[in-house]
């Protein structure tokens, strides 16, 4: 079983085991891509779709939310009063470490414990990491072009499903007053698009595992639009809420759902094409 520390203390110390909440890891949300901050679009009502705004100038990112869960066996009062004291003198960021990774984080919100008997619990600890390192290369070009110059293969993505890429976006609607006492509805331009992946994170080692994911931040994290090439479609678009990285598997090789929601800002039907 894994050891987990907070400044470099183990959890254990509490009588803290670690929860497989995230599959094979207690931690959910530390490889997650976290969303942008600020304006990221315009949307004029007379107009198709959005204004995105992904200059490298405009691409800020969110802090991200890390969480812990696991059980408290033993002495519930005392580990819980020994580990109150901790956490209240706990410096502003502190390292939260384990096999997987480490992150400089503090505790966010309180911390929930949740007794199962007299002497034991289920706990729940939030923390947000301030400034995540994000940094990441992305792979060479490839011939195979499934998003911008890369085929999902080699990203490591195996590909479940690209929901939206089909859909008919409606009309924006507009409030056009002719007098004080009656107003009539008018239509403007088409309503932004959404498209959202589903996929898996395919790697060989941890190693591998956390090169693919830096990869992915890289190319999600850029500055312009995305173009996804997908039955018969070009679809051009962005993210503005980052993307998940859920049921991380750690056996002989790294499996992850991976999950991103991208705003579509037009597309190409291209004829002839297979679907």
């Amino acid at each position: 079983m894994a050891e987990y520390y907070l400044n470099n203390k183990p959890l254990s110390d509490f009588g803290i085991v670690p929860s497989r909440s995230n599959k094979h890891i207690a931690l959910s949300g530390c490889f997650d891509l976290p969303k942008r901050i600020g304006d990221t679009y315009f949307d004029w009502p007379r107009e198709n779709g959005v204004d995105p705004y992904v200059d490298e100038s405009d691409i800020q990112f969110d802090s991200r939310s890390i969480r812990f869960t696991g059980y408290i066996i033993g002495n519930l009062e005392l580990n819980v009063r020994s580990l109150q004291n901790y956490v209240l003198a706990l410096p502003e960021l502190s390292m939260l470490s384990c096999k997987w990774g480490s992150w400089n984080v503090k505790v966010n919100k309180s911390i929930d414990i949740t007794p199962i008997d007299k002497n034991n619990a289920r706990i729940s600890i939030s923390f947000v990491e301030p400034t995540p390192d994000l940094s990441g290369t992305l792979p060479p070009i490839s011939t195979i072009k499934d998003i911008d110059d890369y085929s999902w293969k080699s990203l490591g993505l195996y590909i479940e499903k690209i929901n939206g890429s089909f859909n008919i976006k409606p009309l924006k609607s507009l409030d056009v007053t002719q007098n004080p006492d009656r107003t009539i509805r008018s239509t403007g331009g088409e309503d932004k698009g959404k498209v959202t992946i589903s996929a898996h994170v395919v790697a060989t080692s941890f190693e591998d595992f956390k090169s693919r994911i830096k990869s992915l931040y890289r190319l999600f994290g850029s500055a312009g639009l995305r173009t996804i090439n997908y039955r018969g479609r070009s679809i051009y678009c962005f993210a503005i809420n980052g993307f998940t990285i859920t049921n991380v598997i750690m056996k002989d090789i790294i499996v992850a759902k991976f999950t991103c929601e991208l705003i579509e800002t037009s597309k190409i039907i291209h004829a002839n094409e297979d679907i």
